[in-house]
């Protein structure tokens, strides 16, 4: 199923719909007018006059129209010839590159009638003129001076031919026949509905907001049905091939309406289950209602009787015979109407006027007919006006379900709860045997020469002189092998069965299915009957007819497609390759099953050829076949679909999983060869071994000294002569102003500086919570020679439990102070973030005078100053990022506001270790 949509072409897929990718260059997802050609490809259009085709499961543009030709809405369709025809504000043939009709009007209208004509009309604004087009001859049916002469003046409206009857349909709601000489309105209008035609028979009118009925044309005559679908917005409908409709709704999905050739009769339930049903020759319907009693229906529900007991029992109808149950139909029966048979199950006539009952209680006879000796029955009497006689068959009190008449050879078959019986003229009782076991039967038939068995399990049994002549199951077409009744007329065959109701031609032996595909919604059917031009059935506790010429020949032509290949859980296209490897063996097969109205019924068998024999099945609605761990081999993997007896041709991919390598011809030798191969070399490899292990041991001897080297430049770096001048004049100046207290504090913090470098400079690694100590213990010195102008932060929200390379950082802060912020006039700020994630990151942010400016202030000077380490630093870390890859190094960036410098960020990446 595709639907046309705002968001673009959609497909159903395995019960979901799925966007259909767009053409190349398509900038515009609202599509309409999804229409096939003569070969059955789809094709869509947009508004901008571009026609779309689908190819390959995506679109593909397929024609444009010229701009100057797009009108207000955009038509297409395909003629006999499979020409392309699209219209506009032209009506125009893109095969034959033909202008067929071009009025004033803007709009056009155009429609393709079962004869193969075109019918075109006018819309918008210039004359109105509705046209029929065939064979490259163009006729005004009706012209601008007819409607004005109709005074109707509309250009909105569309013609369509109903039964050979054109037919007006305008955007104001009226509905009218075109006659020779007037405009006939014969149903309501309904303003602003949407129309489509999708049979010669009838219009499907949509309203603007929700409903939707249907318009017909019947001696010269228009009629309008009830609206219904009042609860939903309906936007459009289509007609499947087994003639189901399908109502695509704004946001509530798609409506699918079975074959309406199935009746839906209006029975007055008021919430009483309808048990039963039986037909006349003359078309009367007779329904038992629980809590009602007997109801007559010929179009009009009627009740007949009211009786409690009958309210509750089958009802059966015999020609001829006088039950004396209702005076207006006296042939019509149901248990519990005498004072002799209640609990009636079956009841078959056997001749002009006499009929055999199954009950609960035995079997009975109703009539004047010889079945059996007479000393084989007991007469129970007449009951009031009736003349025939009733008789009870002696030796029988158990429950009976069925009874049949073999009027050639004067055989009685009565089934039991347990079985079933042949009764002769001896009274001899033999029970009917099906592999060695009794038989459970529901319905018994007798019927040319045979007896026919609807069994509870095994499907309907045929037996010819009491010896199985055929057997219909599900291997042969029967969908449920429970089967509840049967009937033969006309040569066919009619089941009810546990899933729905089948019919067999006798003569071709071809099922036909009437479940929800052919509109008898739902599974169970409680009752039917055959009456001599409809079959009638309880379903879902709705009484449903269908015309037997309409019952169809044969089900509609099934259709299964692979969709997609997973392999190892990957998906994978069927044509991309057909050769797996060894591990490639878990695979995943979805197929596609189109036929949403009979999925509920439909059955999958698949096999995988080379692997298994036996089909296998699953529901239709399951679409997924799985084989976790297939061997090597070649195989090919065969599926097909099953509706009742219809199916569908095998559809079928082949492929081959390869063997792993240890497994082929040439790997024994192979690992010969390569055993000897590594014995000659091991010695070699060997001796290669000791001498690679005493380079590494070297070359690891000669990087630990590199680290060591570089951590003791490190260290003498660390504390440079000016710092030390600096700090040491900061504390003379404290002291000379007698500020005792202040200068012991930066002796203490000068101290436990040097203290700590001297520690710190033999470990590799260090707490972050000592790094972070050492740099506050460095700033405030380094405030104190800056004075009230500086101000730092260090900022870190981490784990505390890590370690880091030891004095790495404070070399890159000395750099900031003297090269940013020394030369730089008022506040002075240094910010110092740790970053934990992945990485270790340092950032120091200064809002000083910025590289640049610093560099020619030591140009200026003639001099740089070399007491910042960098160049170890730069070693030591080069040593570290061998040891740990990548995650090591720093990166100098300058700070612009308005393109002017406003300082330097350094971003520094370190390693980093857990301490537990």
């Amino acid at each position: 199923m595709f639907i046309a949509t705002n968001e673009g072409l959609m497909e159903c897929r395995h019960g979901v719909f799925e966007v259909v990718p767009w053409a190349d260059g398509q900038n515009h997802g609202s599509l309409f007018n999804l229409c096939r050609d003569n070969n059955g490809d789809l094709f869509c259009c947009n508004l901008k006059g571009e026609i779309f085709k689908l190819e390959n499961n995506a679109l593909t543009l397929f024609y444009r129209l010229e701009k100057e030709h797009i009108g207000p809405r955009v038509q297409f369709l395909f003629d006999k010839n499979n020409d392309l025809i699209i219209c506009s504000s032209l009506v125009y043939n893109v095969t034959q590159e033909k202008v067929i009709y071009n009025s004033v009007c803007l709009e056009n209208n155009i429609s393709r009638l079962s004869d193969d004509q075109l019918l075109l009309n006018t819309l918008g604004k210039g004359p109105i003129e509705i046209l029929f087009y065939r064979n490259d001859s163009l006729v005004i049916a009706y012209d601008d001076s007819y409607f004005k002469k109709m005074q109707k003046t509309s250009h909105y409206g569309t013609p369509v031919l109903l039964n050979g009857k054109i037919s007006f349909f305008w955007n104001d709601g009226n509905i009218a026949l075109l006659k020779n000489t007037e405009l006939v309105n014969e149903v309501t209008p309904i303003e602003s509905e949407t129309y489509f035609q999708l049979c010669e028979e009838e219009i499907i009118a949509i309203g603007k907001t929700n409903g939707v009925r249907t318009i017909q044309a019947r001696n010269n005559t228009l009629f309008a049905s009830d609206t219904y679908f009042t609860q939903f917005h309906v936007s459009t409908v289509a007609l499947g091939k087994n003639q189901n409709k399908y109502y695509g709704t704004f946001g509530r999905g798609v409506i699918v309406v079975p074959n309406d050739q199935v009746i839906k009769h209006n029975i007055k339930k008021s919430g009483s289950d309808l048990l039963s049903v039986a037909s006349d020759h003359l078309g009367n319907v007779f329904l038992t209602q629980r809590e009602v009693g007997l109801v007559l229906y010929d179009g009009q529900t009627k009740p007949i009787l009211t009786d409690p007991d009958i309210a509750s029992q089958k009802v059966f109808y015999s020609e001829g015979v006088d039950f004396n149950i209702h005076q207006a139909f006296p042939s019509l029966y149901s248990g519990g109407g005498t004072n002799y048979i209640s609990s009636v199950k079956d009841a078959v006539q056997v001749g002009k006027e006499t009929s055999l009952l199954a009950s609960s209680i035995g079997v009975f006879k109703i009539g004047r007919h010889s079945v059996l000796p007479d000393s084989l029955w007991s007469e129970l009497g007449r009951v009031d006006r009736s003349s025939l006689i009733h008789w009870a068959l002696k030796g029988i009190k158990t429950r009976c379900k069925s009874v049949a008449f073999n009027p050639e050879n004067q055989l009685l078959y009565v089934a039991t709860q347990f079985d079933v019986l042949t009764i002769d003229a001896a009274n001899k009782k033999t029970p009917l045997l099906f592999k060695g076991k009794p038989i459970v039967c529901n319905k018994l038939i007798w019927h040319n020469g045979a007896i026919w068995m609807a069994t509870a399990s095994n499907g309907i049994l045929v037996y010819r002189d009491e010896t199985l002549y055929r057997q219909y199951n599900q291997a042969n077409g029967l969908f449920n092998e429970n089967t509840l009744k049967i009937e033969i007329k006309a040569n066919k065959l009619f089941v009810a069965h546990k899933t729905g109701v089948q019919v067999m031609d006798l003569s071709t032996e071809e099922w036909v299915t009437l479940g929800q595909a052919e509109g008898i919604i739902g599974g169970l059917v409680r009752d039917f009957s055959v009456s001599n031009d409809r079959l009638w059935l309880l379903a879902n506790d709705d009484l449903l007819s269908i015309n037997l010429t309409d019952i169809p020949s044969h089900n509609s032509p099934l259709k299964l497609q692979l969709d997609s290949l997973v392999v190892a859980g990957k998906k994978m296209d069927w044509t991309s390759s057909n050769i797996f490897k060894h591990d490639q063996n878990n695979l995943k097969i979805y197929l596609d099953y189109k036929n949403i109205s009979c999925q509920e019924h439909a059955v999958i068998y698949y096999r995988m050829a080379g692997f298994e024999v036996e089909w296998n099945q699953v529901p239709s609605t399951t679409n997924l076949v799985r084989y976790k761990s297939l061997p090597a081999g070649n195989y090919t993997f065969e599926a097909k679909v099953r509706y009742g007896n219809t199916e569908s041709e095998i559809i079928t991919s082949s492929f081959q999983i390869i063997a792993p390598y240890w497994e082929r011809w040439w790997f024994t030798p192979l690992i010969v060869l390569l055993t000897s191969i590594f014995l000659f070399l091991l010695f070699f490899y060997r001796i290669r071994s000791i001498r690679q292990k005493s380079q590494e041991k070297l070359e690891k001897k000669r990087v630990e000294a590199d680290l060591l080297e570089s951590q003791l430049k490190a260290l003498r770096s660390q504390m440079n002569p000016h710092f030390i001048f600096n700090s040491l004049n900061s504390i003379q100046d404290l002291i000379l102003k007698e500020e005792t207290d202040a200068s012991y504090d930066y002796i203490v913090l000068f101290a436990d500086l040097v203290r700590s470098t001297l520690n710190y400079s033999n470990q590799e690694f260090i707490p972050i919570e000592k790094e972070l100590e050492f740099l506050n213990v460095y700033l405030s010195l380094e405030k104190l020679r800056f004075k009230e102008d500086f101000n730092y932060n260090i900022i870190y929200t981490g784990s505390t439990d890590i370690q880091i390379p030891s004095l790495i950082v404070q070399p890159f802060i000395e750099n900031a102070l003297i090269h940013g912020l020394l030369h730089k006039g008022g506040p002075k700020d240094l910010d110092i973030e740790f970053k934990l994630d992945n990485q270790l990151i340092c950032l120091i942010k200064d809002n000083g005078i910025g590289r640049k400016k610093a560099k020619e202030i030591q140009q200026r000077q003639g001099c740089e100053h070399e007491s910042f380490a960098l160049e170890a630093i730069k070693k030591r870390l080069s040593i570290l990022t061998e040891q740990y890859g990548n995650a090591v190094g720093y990166k100098i960036h300058d700070l612009y506001a308005n393109e002017e410098p406003i300082g330097t960020c350094v971003e520094i990446t370190m390693p980093y270790s857990r301490l537990f």
